[in-house]
């Protein structure tokens, strides 16, 4: 199998992440300048060498599951969580937990939605949700 050709990374001076060399931040949108900084090793090394991302589920029973949940998006998984069994003692409760992760996510730069009345999926950088568009009328 061939490998892939080395391809050049910069970091943007605004948000400070490494991006693929481009015109534009694919985080921030800034304006880009040729400061290339390193070369990566191949699409093929870099995929061997990453750490593995699993997709877990979690049945929130408690406030004290927040620092679990926190903990697995900062380790890089993506979480489905059953809000039900809270949600049956506590609404506000449930708020209060998601309040808190809506504001963790946003630090991180995550992604989290709601999926119906009885499930949460949380997602860590760079992993995006789909949300489809609304229509405006």
């Amino acid at each position: 199998m061939t490998e892939l050709r080395k391809k050049a990374k910069t970091i943007c001076s605004k948000c400070g992440k490494t991006v693929p060399e481009s015109i534009f931040c694919i985080y921030c949108g800034k304006r880009l300048k040729d400061n290339i900084v390193e070369s990566t090793p191949s699409l093929k090394s870099s995929i061997e060498s990453s750490k593995k991302i699993y997709l877990k589920t979690f049945s929130l029973q408690r406030y004290s599951d927040i620092n679990v949940i926190k903990k697995e998006i900062e380790t890089g998984n993506i979480l489905f969580i059953k809000i039900t069994p809270l949600a049956k003692r506590s609404v506000e409760e449930v708020k209060q937990i998601f309040d808190e992760l809506k504001e963790f996510i946003s630090t991180i730069d995550g992604d989290i939605a709601q999926l119906g009345q009885n499930r949460v999926v949380i997602t860590p950088h760079p992993i995006r949700l789909w949300r489809k568009e609304q229509k405006t009328k």
